[in-house]
């Protein structure tokens, strides 16, 4: 299936060689706000306000909060600008654009290669390249987020004890599920829940309007293609998202930023599956997330990125 890469699992003993026992579900952001839910359907929105991911039913043990931005020429680009993450109730952190780290207030900073500690060790944070991989060890969740609008978060379903553990837009993880083949459902009713209620908040569903544009699919295609080598991550998703945002792109026409956003997020799925890639330089330089963060006022010194505004 083209549109089931958001589940993870291993193989079972004594069966067929493509059965998957199901051990995890996981739900991803990348893009001008594409989002894949626990169950493999997605869809797409603008919106200008944090936005609840992810809160379990057990007393709120684990939150998850994106704070999306209008961004780019006439606020037509839609920015993560943060994601905010609260565990057990006691502890709550952030990360910020440009792998800055709100620590209860302490701006922090991982550089690449290096671990650092949060919340008395509650969570781990190491720095794999271009991504922030996370871990809340007494839970078994990961998370990994790029700096820029790629974020994912994974549970692991003995977390799960029924279909109504989770709430926010990531949407329920059936306990008897099954990978899905991924539906686009942009026109159904997404459950959107905001921190505030302003209008500013409510969001705005479905695919920007290619029709002005040129059918720049193939290209695309052929580009991701050119890069992906051993991956099994299926590029479908992928190089539809890119078409959609390379079309009137409000952002970094000379970091190619919304073609270059999705082509890392696959290079970092395919790492995720075990298959390192590289993006060509010719597509992306290999500095365009320094290069997006300095056009968006973040400066680095002495090893640490901080905001110049």
């Amino acid at each position: 299936s083209p549109h089931s890469a958001s589940q993870g699992g291993e193989k079972v003993a004594g069966q067929c060689p493509d059965t998957m026992s199901i051990t995890e579900a996981s739900c991803s952001l990348m893009g001008e706000g594409h989002v894949t839910k626990f169950n493999g359907d997605f869809f797409t929105f603008k919106g200008n306000c944090p936005y609840k991911m992810i809160e379990d039913s057990r007393r709120g043990q684990f939150v998850v909060y994106a704070r999306y931005q209008a961004c780019g020429t006439n606020d037509a680009g839609n920015c993560l600008r943060s994601v905010t993450m609260y565990v057990d109730r006691v502890y709550g952190f952030s990360l910020e654009r440009g792998w800055l780290i709100n620590d209860n207030g302490k701006s922090r900073n991982v550089g690449n290669g290096e671990t650092i500690n949060l919340g008395g060790s509650a969570i781990t944070l190491t720095r794999v390249g271009k991504t922030l991989v996370g871990t809340v060890v007494n839970k078994g969740i990961t998370f990994y987020y790029d700096g820029i609008n790629y974020f994912k978060v994974k549970v692991p379903f003995d977390y799960v004890e029924s279909v109504n553990d989770f709430r926010g837009f990531c949407g329920q993880i059936p306990t008897d599920y099954m990978p899905s083949t991924g539906r686009d459902v942009s026109s159904f009713d997404v459950d959107m829940p905001a921190l505030s209620r302003s209008s500013v908040c409510e969001p705005q569903f479905g695919s920007s309007d290619t029709s002005s544009c040129e059918d720049n699919s193939n290209d695309i295609q052929a580009s991701l293609f050119s890069i992906a080598g051993e991956c099994p991550v299926p590029l479908d998703l992928f190089v539809a998202r890119a078409a959609e945002d390379v079309c009137g792109c409000a952002l970094g026409d000379s970091t190619n930023y919304c073609f270059c956003n999705i082509a890392f997020s696959y290079k970092e799925e395919c790492r995720q599956a075990g298959v390192e890639i590289n993006v060509s330089e010719e597509l992306c330089e290999k500095s365009f997330h320094q290069d997006a963060f300095k056009e968006e006022g973040l400066s680095y010194r002495r090893r640490h990125w901080f905001r110049s505004y």
